[in-house]
């Protein structure tokens, strides 16, 4: 097994893991808490990751320049994510605004004038290294070849076949001979 494939594989399953758990707790002024999971906290940051893996799933199907250059795309899509993550981050009241506004009614600078404390858990921190897992896979995936990076045996045939073999092959059928029993 490669290891881009490895890379990918633990870098979407340390990925979910960070965007099911709780990146940060909002008190209200009124005593409410507002729970932000990973899922909730940034659309751009789901979006990336869905691109990615995208990608991931549209290299294994390609090969050669085409398949490098997808898995490329997916690694430079989670880093985009592990940024967002980070930007994300940086600004916990933001990502909650619109949970702020559908618990109190309240929205924009008021929605923030609410917000009395930010308890941030760190589990962001597992979505960014589960970003950062998965763009080494990418990264690995583009600058390694392919494993079936040749022609398959129907091309390799295909390919070897001269003008002369072919028509002695008709020339064959047309006496009654058998081709497949070559």
């Amino acid at each position: 097994m490669r290891y881009s494939y490895i890379f990918a594989g633990l870098g979407v399953l340390v990925g979910l893991i960070g965007a099911s758990s709780v990146w940060w707790t909002i008190s209200l002024s009124s005593g409410a808490l507002i729970v932000v999971s990973g899922l909730d906290a940034s659309p751009v940051v789901w979006s990336l990751a869905g691109l990615a893996v995208a990608a991931y799933g549209a290299s294994v199907t390609l090969r050669g320049v085409a398949r490098r250059v997808t898995q490329g795309l997916g690694a430079l899509a989670s880093l985009g994510g592990a940024y967002a993550v980070v930007y994300a981050s940086a600004e916990p009241i933001s990502s909650a605004l619109s949970t702020i506004t559908d618990a109190t009614g309240i929205s924009g600078a008021g929605a923030r004038e609410l917000v009395n404390a930010v308890t941030v858990s760190g589990s962001h921190w597992v979505s960014i290294t589960g970003f950062i897992l998965f763009a080494v896979g990418g990264i690995l995936g583009s600058l390694t070849r392919s494993a079936s990076g040749g022609s398959s045996r129907y091309e390799r045939r295909a390919r070897s076949a001269s003008l002369e073999d072919s028509v002695a092959t008709w020339d064959e059928m047309s006496g009654g001979g058998d081709p497949t029993e070559r």
